[in-house]
Parts: structure tokens; C-alpha cells; sequence
């Protein structure tokens, strides 16, 4: 049974799962999506890059791609263990040499902690949070509330195209879920000065939810000798990226592996 005003219908429409397409380059990337949404927020970037060759494997990560309730008893090991699986599977693969993970949102932060477990050779954070806005009155408010209710319906500011988020993430939450996704930002924090591998980070000038110090905190945090940020100005307020962003950015994100890709020959 859905939640507050939503249908059998929009259950279903969140309903997803991983997929895998297949290339024949020697790097192969890994894309995450983002808390409580799903695989197909990552296709537009995974397509683009599937058409230069390269292998493409999105997970879903447990708990979401089903229904909302089923988020409540995920918790960060489970991510994580979905992440390094990820990993393995694309590295199993005999004609591929390196893994580059890209992590939209949350996904980015996955990836920082599973980069403890299992060897990544590149890391793509897509508005990925180290502070978000107001970040201490979200985690105090989550305090506050979650003894006196389960679950909370999405909310966006005025200025978001919502089509994208409603097709690609779930539209109401467990609070308890939200608390985890908290501890996994926390987590890697915690975890940025151990990261070496080259790193591309891009952040929409135009984020609602990621605080404006935070890009530049995990640019000048993690350990990479070769890193760069890219701030990406959108006409329309939005974490996540939309489709005409993606066209925009496919240039630098390809660009970005080439280098990996070539370091191969060096």
C-alpha cells in the first residue's frame, strides 16, 4: 500500500534494477546512483560512455529500485558490500585493466569507503556531499523527528524540474533510512585523506542540497595528485543532473577516463 498520495502505479514506476552494457575498452566503469533512487538515474552518463566502447555496470543498491519500505532495513555495509561487488564483476572481466567508479550524490561517498576494500583506479563524484546545507540542523531534525514518525514525504524548492526525480528515485523515505545516509557521509569524511586515485569532481553552482563549501573541502581533502572540479552552471536549480547537463559534461567525464585509459600504455 503507498504512502500519502501516491499509487500502485508510481510503486511500480520506481521499480528497477542493475544492468550491464557491454563495451571493449580496457577500462570499465562502475555507476552508482544515489540514495533512495535507482540504476536508471545513471543511464544518460552510462549510455554516452557505452558509446565509446567502454563497459558500463550499474548496481542497484540494496533497498532501493523496490519499494520505499524496503530502505529501512538497508544499511551502509550492505551498500558498500553491493559497491565492491560491483567492482569485482566489472574487474572479472578479462579484457578489462582498470575500474573507474562514478558516484552520483551518495554513490560518490560509496564509492570513497569502498575504495578501502577493493582497488579503484578513478573516481567521478557527481554532486557528491561532504557537508550538506544546513547539515546540522538536518541531522538534529532526523534526531528529533524519528521517534515520532516513520517515513516523510519528498519536499524540493521552487525551480526543480521534478519529471527526472520522480522517474528515478523513490518520493518518500523512512526517516531511519535518511539517518543512515548521514552516518555514510560522516563515514567518509573520515576517509578523504586516503584517497589517491585521480579524481573528477563535478557540482552544479545551483544545488539545493550540497552545501557550497563542501566541492572544495573533497577537492582539498583527498590525496590525488591528479584532480580537478568542475562547477557546472545549469538554468534550472537541481543536485542532481539533467539531461542537457549530461550532454554538456560527457566531453570532461571521457576525457577523463582517456587519461586513465592511456596510463595503461605508460
Amino acid at each position: 500500500m503507498a504512502k500519502f498520495d501516491f499509487t500502485q502505479s508510481d510503486l511500480n514506476a520506481w521499480k528497477d534494477k542493475s544492468f550491464t552494457l557491454e563495451g571493449n575498452r580496457s577500462v570499465g566503469v562502475v555507476m552508482l546512483h544515489g540514495w533512495s533512487a535507482m540504476p536508471r538515474q545513471t543511464r544518460p552518463i552510462a549510455e554516452r560512455l557505452n558509446r565509446k566502447g567502454y563497459w558500463v555496470h550499474a548496481p542497484r543498491l540494496t533497498g532501493h529500485g523496490t519499494k520505499p519500505e524496503n530502505l529501512e532495513l538497508a544499511t551502509e555495509k550492505h551498500w558498500l558490500d553491493d559497491v565492491c561487488c560491483a567492482v569485482q564483476e566489472l574487474k572479472s572481466k578479462p579484457q578489462i585493466k582498470k575500474v573507474v567508479v562514478g558516484g552520483i550524490s551518495l554513490g560518490g561517498n560509496l564509492a570513497m569507503l569502498a575504495s578501502e576494500r577493493v582497488v579503484i583506479d578513478g573516481f567521478i563524484f557527481l554532486g557528491t556531499p561532504i557537508f550538506l546545507r544546513n547539515h546540522f540542523a538536518i541531522w538534529l531534525g532526523l534526531k528529533i523527528i524519528s521517534p515520532f514518525k516513520k517515513y516523510i514525504k519528498k519536499k524540493y524548492p521552487r525551480g526543480v524540474r521534478r519529471g527526472f526525480l520522480a522517474n528515478t528515485s523513490y518520493q518518500y523515505y523512512p526517516l531511519v533510512s535518511a539517518s543512515e545516509s548521514i552516518k555514510v557521509i560522516r563515514h567518509s569524511l573520515k576517509r578523504l585523506r586516503k584517497v589517491k586515485a585521480p579524481a573528477l569532481i563535478l557540482q552544479t553552482s545551483s544545488d539545493y542540497l550540497v552545501a557550497k563549501t563542501s566541492p572544495w573541502i573533497l577537492y582539498n581533502s583527498i590525496s590525488s595528485k591528479s584532480k580537478k572540479l568542475q562547477w557546472i552552471k545549469t538554468a534550472h536549480n537541481g543536485h542532481v543532473l539533467g539531461q542537457n547537463d549530461v550532454n554538456d559534461l560527457t566531453p570532461i567525464i571521457l576525457s577523463f577516463i582517456k587519461d586513465i585509459e592511456q596510463s595503461l600504455n605508460t
